[in-house]
């Protein structure tokens, strides 16, 4: 597995999660959800009788899996950004022709750890090159891959937690590391009633609540903060007019925090934006992938129409 430098990661972390969290109003990146265990948190989200998206996603690949690899081509390299344990990736990998290799990039040691073992279980002989690597800013193609065709896959619906104009512009760049004939497949989930968004994330059994909390602890141990973790209530709502749902973490007593060198004063009632996540038509999205230069060639959606997966190829 290819890794960042541990130090130079920390020294960059403090200076990123500093820089949102001093501004007003105050957030922090979703990336920092995910150490091992808002990771395990995740995979439980999906596991929720209210969350939606995966099963969705996971109905679009079983069903219409084999049109997807034909669309893909064989001999390809599969890079999956925010691989996570891999799941997804397996239901597609079975069905392509003789891919050259899965490269499987994420942020998360313990993710990726966790995705090779599965992906080398679930198909055998398959050559598989980890990258732990933030790819938020764009994504740099490992020359030593070979020149083979490259699909890269965004499973979830990352690309939402993007503000609309962040979306286009780091398309741009991802963009730069394909060529012509490279391809994108990217998940968005689509607009649908606010009582279903709502619910999916406000889960009964407050997992949601629990994975939302953990970016303060994740930063704790990173960054040897001293968050009260349990000072901090889950937030999440629908807005219609921007067409995405908010979380936030609320404070519920005034306190100060330690974040490396850095005190953060926060009041009762101040809340940090964790995440955003955008809802799009399709023909809203196929209009801002070609502002960004690709051309939607394709669209699959599972049969209650939620959730979708864009077939990208580069102009």
């Amino acid at each position: 597995m290819i890794s960042v430098n541990k130090p130079e990661r920390k020294s960059r972390m403090l200076q990123e999660v500093w820089q949102t969290l001093s501004r007003s109003p105050r957030a922090l990146e979703p990336k920092w959800f995910y150490d091992a265990e808002g990771s395990r948190l995740f995979e439980e989200i999906t596991r929720q009788p209210e969350y939606y998206p995966t099963q969705c996603e996971r109905d679009i690949l079983e069903h219409q899996g084999d049109d997807i690899a034909l669309w893909i081509g064989p001999h390809a390299y599969l890079a999956e950004l925010g691989a996570g344990n891999g799941e997804k990736a397996v239901l597609l990998l079975k069905r392509l022709i003789n891919p050259e290799a899965y490269v499987p990039i994420d942020i998360s040691e313990a993710s990726l750890e966790s995705a090779v073992r599965e992906i080398h279980k679930a198909v055998p002989g398959i050559r598989v090159e980890a990258l732990c690597r933030d790819f938020g800013d764009g994504l740099d193609w490992p020359s030593y891959l070979g020149p083979g065709r490259r699909c890269l896959v965004f499973f979830g619906s990352t690309i939402g937690n993007m503000e609309p104009e962040a979306a286009q512009a780091w398309l741009g760049r991802v963009k730069g590391a394909l060529r012509p004939g490279d391809k994108m497949l990217l998940g968005v989930e689509l607009k649908k009633d606010p009582d279903l968004l709502n619910a999916a994330y406000n889960d009964a059994a407050g997992v949601t609540a629990a994975f939302n909390r953990n970016a303060l602890k994740h930063l704790n141990q990173a960054l040897d903060a001293d968050f009260n973790v349990d000072a901090f209530s889950h937030r999440a709502f629908y807005d219609p007019k921007k067409g995405r749902v908010e979380m936030h973490l609320e404070s519920m007593m005034d306190q100060t925090v330690q974040i490396g060198p850095e005190r953060l004063h926060m009041a009762q009632g101040e809340r940090i934006h964790t995440e955003s996540s955008y809802k799009y038509t399709v023909e809203e999205f196929k209009a801002l992938t070609a502002s960004a230069g690709f051309e939607t060639e394709k669209v699959w959606l599972d049969g209650r129409g939620w959730f979708s997966l864009h077939g990208l190829s580069v102009l």
